[in-house]
């Protein structure tokens, strides 16, 4: 045993001694760090700082991700991805180096800062946010390979034309290997034609993704009842687990439109004792209300009940910290802001109780958007928060945003705001010099929030 060991580690170390460097909008693959689902995989795409399209010829040492924790969306370290489980390596051959690939990972950054949901199944929904104000319309809902099918689509490329994929196909669209070799066996194609209906919850817990996927998509269970009946009854049977129980909710709320949806998930909350299946169940409702809460339908038979219910969600003073993020949004999404100001001491306490700061920010960055009253109230206690906690990519999430809206609506902010965002932005200029990023090699996303510092600058004057 100890003689195979080190033929792989010897194999590795030749291999990556002969790798080519490793490029921006390329991917990034490992093993999926879950029991049992290794093989299925979890890929990223290759980023790094820049300004321009020309600048794609640089290495990249980073890359973007969607993870099942908090933030969803993230930049990390290559280095750092390769050690969280059995490195595929890098593989490359389908971005150009110019505009196009630029623009993805620009798209593929955004995508971190609306607000970004984690799913279980392929079904997925793009983060939407309105340029001229910075307002979120919609926060994006995502598996890593969806996230990252999706932000290649955006430029014309399509790696998985058809059919149900995983992280390692999309892996594979890649044609080119270079510097792994775990990749994972071929397997053989999945042929599926049973219902939910048709499955037991043990065999539903106990099959593979892909399965499911099919089970789940199948459109005969739509035929002998009501659309999405069978997955609501799925979800609420306690003997399924928890996480497939939540995906199926995923599956109701961005598959389907009927206004009743919000108010059979409310229901389920109330009798459901999983703090897992809890939060799934308010992240939908508030995914559900952005996606329909314009329709005639939906504000005469659900709003109300789902103003109620982000209502009740603020009042409890012992909701989840997992759940505190999405209840406070559908709070916000759905109430005005003379109601907001009304309750500041329960929004403050839920911005308080929540498990990242990239959460906070953006939820305050959603108050400051809502209203010139909220502004004038979040953009000193967003700023408050981002000098205290001293992260450049913390920053991001201010001033990407806002570099947006400013683009399209000079003189968003109000004279006073602008006034507290132009003084940190001077106060952290250094930072996102050239000299201080090189002064600091330890804080990589300084390169990667430099551009928004610049172009916030520009649109403010700061010199």
């Amino acid at each position: 045993m100890k003689k195979i060991i080190t033929a792989v580690v010897c194999m590795s170390a030749l291999a990556a001694a002969n790798a080519r460097p490793i490029y921006p909008a390329e991917i990034v693959g490992r093993e999926l760090n879950q029991k049992g689902l290794g093989w299925a995989g979890h890929v990223g795409i290759t980023t790094t700082g820049m300004n321009d399209p020309s600048q794609m010829y640089n290495y990249a040492e980073s890359e973007i991700e969607v993870l099942n924790e908090q933030p969803v969306g993230q930049i990390n370290l290559i280095s750092t991805f390769s050690r969280r489980s059995p490195y595929w390596g890098s593989r490359y051959g389908v971005s150009d180096f110019g505009v196009r690939g630029y623009r993805l990972l620009v798209e593929a950054n955004h995508q971190r800062w609306w607000c970004p949901q984690y799913t279980y199944f392929a079904q997925y929904r793009p983060g939407q946010g309105i340029p001229t104000t910075g307002y979120i319309i919609s926060c994006g809902v995502w598996r890593c390979d969806n996230f990252v099918w999706w932000v290649f689509l955006t430029q014309g490329y399509n790696l998985v034309p058809s059919g149900i994929f995983l992280p390692r196909d999309i892996f594979r669209a890649f044609p080119f290997q270079n510097d792994g070799r775990f990749l994972p066996d071929s397997q053989d194609k999945i042929e599926e034609t049973r219902t939910l209906a048709d499955v037991t919850p043990d065999e539903i817990n106990s099959m593979g993704i892909e399965r499911l996927q099919m089970i789940v998509d199948n459109p005969q269970q739509h035929l002998v009842e009501a659309p999405y009946a069978q997955h609501l009854k799925t979800a609420k049977d306690k003997r399924v687990k928890d996480v497939i129980r939540g995906g199926l909710l995923d599956v109701i709320a961005l598959t389907f439109s009927d206004s009743e949806i919000p108010l059979k998930m409310i229901e389920m909350y109330k009798a459901s004792e999983s703090e897992e299946v809890r939060v799934k169940i308010v992240q939908n409702v508030m995914v559900f209300n952005q996606s329909h809460g314009g329709e005639d339908k939906y504000k005469k038979d659900s709003l109300p009940k789902v103003r109620a219910f982000f209502e009740r969600l603020l009042h409890d003073k012992k909701l989840a910290m997992k759940i505190s993020d999405n209840a406070l949004r559908g709070y916000i999404d759905t109430h005005t802001s003379e109601e907001i100001i009304a309750n500041k001491e329960l929004v403050d306490a839920k911005l308080a109780n929540l498990e990242t700061h990239e959460q906070s920010i953006m939820l305050k960055s959603a108050l400051m958007f809502k209203s010139k009253d909220l502004q004038a109230i979040y953009t000193k206690s967003a700023v408050d928060e981002l000098r205290h906690e001293n992260k450049s990519d913390l920053d991001s999430y201010l001033f990407g945003p806002l570099s947006l809206a400013y683009k399209e609506h000079l003189g968003f902010l109000s004279k006073d705001s602008e006034n507290i965002v132009i003084d940190y932005l001077n106060e952290v200029q250094f930072k996102y010099t050239a000299m201080g990023i090189l002064n600091d090699t330890e804080d990589f996303t300084r390169s990667t929030t430099a551009p928004y510092h610049a172009a916030l600058s520009q649109a403010l004057g700061v010199k």
